[in-house]
């Protein structure tokens, strides 16, 4: 399956990291389908951070609002993109010490590939006070096989 979407990009060579991490929450918040930086120098070898927004056409007003308002950026470039994606949902799994999120992914095969949700993963460590890597190695021991094979 394929969609269209589009990356705008900016370049910031005056702006805090702890600034630009709340422009990244706000551009998700706001509907950003990916939000990411990268460390790139400018003329007079300058460092910076090119901002990178990936979205959808009818969110491009909106991501250009938040950047030009929480930024020093003077202009931001866009471009549409093809991409090619999975089809995708979201499930749940039950561990030994609790449930979490999975996401379900179907391959061009037909075959399905689980993920476990971080931030449900995260939420389960916190609340079981079991550590995360051991939580995420319970779902692959366990109940990732399982769900694999139905």
């Amino acid at each position: 399956m394929t969609d269209t979407i589009y990356r705008l990009e900016t370049n910031i060579d005056d702006c805090s990291g702890e600034l630009l991490g709340h422009v990244m929450d706000l551009l998700l918040e706001a509907g950003a389908l990916d939000v990411f930086f990268i460390p790139i120098y400018m003329k007079k070898n300058r460092p910076a951070t090119l901002i990178t927004v990936l979205c959808r056409e009818d969110a491009i007003g909106v991501m250009e609002e938040i950047l030009f308002r929480e930024t020093t950026t003077i202009g931001i470039r866009s471009q549409a993109m093809e991409r090619s994606i999975l089809e995708r949902s979201r499930d749940n799994v039950s561990l030994s010490c609790g449930e979490i999120a999975v996401k379900k992914v179907v391959l061009p095969d037909g075959s399905i590939r689980l993920y476990p949700e971080y931030d449900s993963a995260a939420a389960l460590a916190a609340k079981t006070k079991i550590p995360l890597p051991d939580i995420i190695a319970d779902y692959y021991r366990n109940a990732g096989n399982k769900e694999k094979d139905k």
